[in-house]
């Protein structure tokens, strides 16, 4: 400084405002040291270093110096390091540790108060922030143990970086202590601004529950008009046991032979196509100028037919009944099964599959 004083030119008074904020990941001393020494070379550069403004730029820098809390470096001169580096000093070394870190345990962790002060995403919770202060407690003790416990000399400076990288965590600024550092700076107080949160978070929570409740509201009245629609009743058919006679049907069912597909209007090949379901039904064909060849398939006669005793057969190895309502389930009998018709309604529906639970009849379409 009574360099720069030298060199300044007289007559200058320019006001000097040191200041720490800086977008790079620098510490608060390289901030202020970089702000600094860029003031003073500005003031050179411009000629405008006179002795008022020395002082003003020793008293900013007095200032800084006693509002700033100076970080704790330790050095190996402050920790014991033993002459021993043998198994048993590593051993010790070990015990040590785990006596310390088991000494000083909580329940909660500091990823735990700050999902506690974020909260649901809409609202804040500031007073949960002043459990960190058991944490930071915490942290100073298990720093003190490991100053004080030997350290062999093979890890000294990696047991050395270990305790200050926890001091660095340690001396970190509180959120609790920003939150109220903003609070002031806007001009409230801290009490005013806790007071407003808890505010904000009653009006959330009433209305939270104004919509819960109109919501309620609204389901009351879809159900007074009807407009919900109700569960469709079914019923839950039982399971027929099968006696030996349809078990040996159902088997003649399965054996049966794959019968050829009978194909008949053979004439006019480019508007009957085979693709067409229609012109795939069986007609004899009839008259001089209808010409059948061997690709149009098979001809029905004798011998491609099924047994008599399975034919009309379901491959369930029930026989079929169509019935229409409940009436016409009297006189069935325990090896026929019955369709229900396509046009009965669901109510007679469910009466039909009822009385078939009730009867032991096997009901195929329900």
């Amino acid at each position: 400084i009574e360099k720069l004083k030298a060199e300044q030119a007289p007559n200058s008074n320019t006001a000097i405002n040191i200041s720490a904020e800086n977008t790079e990941n620098l510490t608060e001393t390289d901030k202020f040291a970089r702000e600094f020494f860029s003031t003073v070379n500005a003031l050179n550069q411009s000629g405008t270093m006179d002795q008022a403004t020395v002082d003003k730029l020793s008293g900013s820098l007095a200032e800084h110096i006693k509002n700033s809390t100076p970080r704790k470096i330790f050095t190996l001169a402050d920790i014991k390091v033993s002459s021993g580096d043998d198994f048993q000093s590593i051993q010790n070394y070990n015990d040590a540790l785990n006596n310390v870190f088991g000494k000083y345990n909580l329940s909660y962790t500091a990823i735990d108060v700050f999902q506690k002060f974020i909260g649901d995403g809409n609202t804040i919770n500031a007073g949960a922030l002043t459990e960190l202060d058991p944490i930071i407690l915490q942290l100073n003790q298990k720093i003190d143990g490991l100053v004080k416990m030997e350290v062999p000399q093979s890890v000294a400076l990696l047991h050395l970086d270990f305790i200050n990288g926890l001091e660095k965590v340690a001396e970190n600024p509180k959120p609790a202590e920003k939150e109220q550092a903003t609070a002031k700076k806007a001009g409230e107080k801290p009490e005013a601004a806790e007071k407003k949160q808890e505010e904000k978070t009653q009006k959330d929570g009433e209305k939270t529950a104004e919509k819960k409740q109109q919501k309620e509201t609204v389901e009351k009245k879809q159900e007074e008009a009807g407009k919900k629609k109700k569960k469709k009743e079914k019923v839950k058919l039982e399971k027929v046991r099968k006696s030996p006679e349809v078990k040996r049907l159902m088997e003649l069912v399965k054996q049966k032979r794959k019968r050829p597909v009978f194909r008949g209007r053979f004439g006019k090949r480019k508007i009957r196509k085979k693709s067409v379901e229609k012109w795939n039904k069986w007609r004899k064909p009839r008259g001089i100028d209808i010409k059948r060849k061997k690709e149009d398939g098979a001809w029905p006669r004798p011998g491609y037919g099924a047994l008599r005793e399975i034919k009309g057969i379901h491959p369930s190895g029930f026989a079929e009944v169509m019935v229409s309502n409940p009436s016409q389930l009297s006189g069935i009998g325990k090896n026929i099964a019955v369709r229900i018709s396509a046009g009965v309604g669901r109510k007679k529906r469910l009466e039909i599959a009822r009385q078939a639970n009730k009867q032991g009849i096997h009901v195929l379409n329900y």
